[in-house]
């Protein structure tokens, strides 16, 4: 590279420039894709989480995260870009818009910390505001209980229909437990647990 200047400060101040330009193309070249740092964060937390968060992460992440920028170097990673990235995640529930920003968060944060990237592009990133929020839901009437549990009975979800509507428990927390006896004489039902055998 030629430098040129009029005085020994400014050559010496471009000697700078250059050196850092030089320093910030190498850290970029050997840097990771945005796929290849996501899969070892994954990996780095599963210690740390339930198995159950990490599904949920690993979820997250492939579909918002490596799907939208899997093959871009994640030191040349900019705001703009997550923002762009971020822009079908806002149409989605504010729930999920907030987890997938607080993993972008993460993800960055872990890399800068590890000077795998210079400086974290998500500082000034914020979950407010994004995402659809969501509705309030009205729970069902006596009259429509007793005619979904009539819609069900005789039929195999019939037990899970009731776990749901006397338990309030929901989908996935239904699928956890193995066993369900329900005692015919009292109004009583015993849970199993799946998950309190593992």
């Amino acid at each position: 590279i030629s430098l040129y200047a009029k005085t020994r400060t400014e050559l010496y101040d471009k000697e700078m420039d250059a050196w850092e330009q030089i320093e910030n193309n190498r850290i970029r070249k050997n840097s990771p894709t945005v796929a290849d740092y996501c899969e070892n964060w994954l990996k780095t937390q599963a210690v740390h989480i339930r198995a159950t968060t990490l599904a949920d992460y690993t979820s997250k992440i492939k579909r918002y995260i490596i799907g939208l920028l899997r093959d871009h170097r994640i030191a040349e990673i900019t705001l703009d870009d997550i923002q762009m990235a971020l822009i079908p995640v806002s149409n989605l529930s504010a729930s999920v818009y907030k987890c997938v920003t607080v993993l972008y968060k993460a993800i960055f944060r872990s890399a800068a910390e590890n000077h795998i990237i210079q400086e974290d592009p998500t500082i000034h990133l914020s979950a407010k505001g994004g995402g659809i929020p969501q509705t309030e839901k009205t729970a069902l009437t006596d009259d429509q209980a007793t005619q979904l549990l009539d819609a069900v009975r005789d039929l195999p979800p019939y037990v899970f229909v009731m776990l749901g509507l006397y338990a309030g428990l929901r989908r996935e927390e239904i699928l956890l437990y193995d066993a369900v006896l329900l005692v015919q004489d009292v109004e009583d039902v015993q849970l199993d647990r799946l998950a309190a055998l593992v």
